[in-house]
């Protein structure tokens, strides 16, 4: 059956030469038991203030630049409507102040890329740091229902290289990371670290991927360490246009073929012999589909799912239109 549908808006207005405003909304109708239910998210919105051609200034809810997904392949700019398993122990966004820029390379295009920004960062739904707690983590900072558990900051940024050789040939590698405390102590750690790359060769063909690692303290009761938690993963994701065929078919033309491989681990480091259960197992998922392009921003995209766990398998769809 149809399990959903989304509505995903994204505004963006321009109040002057250098003052940027832009907005992300999501509506969700789920077909969940008992019956519909509608839920509504403001997924980002912030104000960005270019200070000149090398500075930044963005404050507000902003999407985090852990690696490069959630700015740039999200949402409508994804080729693959599910996103990959590995980013769901990410924060995709924090409410904070980011700096960030880019700094030119001789006169051949290359550039470093950087940001650098402080967030609420994640805490919890328990009140307390223990085990439990840790497996009930708030990415996205606070608790259900009430203020974030810590005083303290999340730290952050990125750290990148764009290298063009010629027109639509080019390769990004970037290093970023994130670490602050998220129990309500305000002595737990939650630190992460992400390396990603994407490379262009021609119009036609992308490749591009991430590697997370991500690290988190707990206490348990019953043992007199703490125990440390490192969920981790990959995924890598490629692309064809079959216009680069260069093909009299019309609808071949417009059809790009995409294929995606995620790997999750989320067990803890330290797996100790009396019990202690991991947060998590390993999973993997396999996604082949299309995007077809009725324009260059009218986009119909189809996708096949397959797990290899007990999770079914699934097909998903998605029409968007930029303008």
């Amino acid at each position: 059956s149809f399990i959903n549908a989304d509505f995903a808006p994204i505004f963006l207005f321009r109040a002057g030469d250098n003052i940027l405003y832009e907005a992300g909304f999501d509506f969700t109708l789920g077909n969940a038991s008992p019956g519909y239910n509608t839920t509504a998210n403001l997924s980002f919105a912030t104000i960005d203030y270019l200070y000149n051609d090398y500075v930044t200034l963005v404050a507000g809810n902003m999407l985090l630049p852990l690696g490069t997904y959630s700015e740039r392949s999200a949402g409508m700019l994804n080729k693959i409507p599910d996103g990959p398993l590995s980013r769901s122990i990410l924060p995709g966004n924090g409410i904070g102040a980011q700096l960030r820029g880019s700094i030119p390379v001789g006169q051949s295009g290359q550039m470093v890329t950087y940001s650098v920004y402080g967030v609420n960062g994640p805490g919890t739904t328990e009140g307390t740091n223990t085990v439990a707690a840790a497996n009930q983590i708030d990415l996205a900072g606070g608790n259900v229902g009430g203020p974030n558990q810590h005083g303290g900051l999340s730290g952050g940024g990125r750290i990148g290289w764009f290298y063009p050789w010629k027109a639509h040939y080019d390769l990004e590698l970037g290093v970023s990371g994130q670490t602050g405390v998220w129990d309500s102590s305000s002595k737990k750690q939650w630190s992460a670290a992400v390396l990603d790359a994407s490379l262009h060769l021609s119009p036609y063909f992308e490749l591009k991927g991430e590697y997370i690692q991500t690290w988190q303290q707990a206490n348990d009761p019953t043992l007199l360490t703490p125990l440390n938690f490192n969920p981790h993963g990959w995924w890598a994701q490629a692309g064809y246009k079959l216009s680069g065929l260069d093909l009299d078919l019309p609808i071949i033309n417009n059809l790009e073929l995409v294929g995606r491989y995620d790997r999750f681990d989320g067990a803890p480091i330290n797996l100790l012999a009396d019990g202690v259960t991991p947060a998590a197992g390993s999973n993997h998922q396999i996604t082949a589909g299309f995007v077809y392009y009725f324009s260059n921003t009218l986009l119909f995209e189809g996708d096949y799912l397959i797990n290899d766990n007990s999770t079914p398998n699934e097909a998903v769809f998605q029409l968007s239109y930029g303008f």
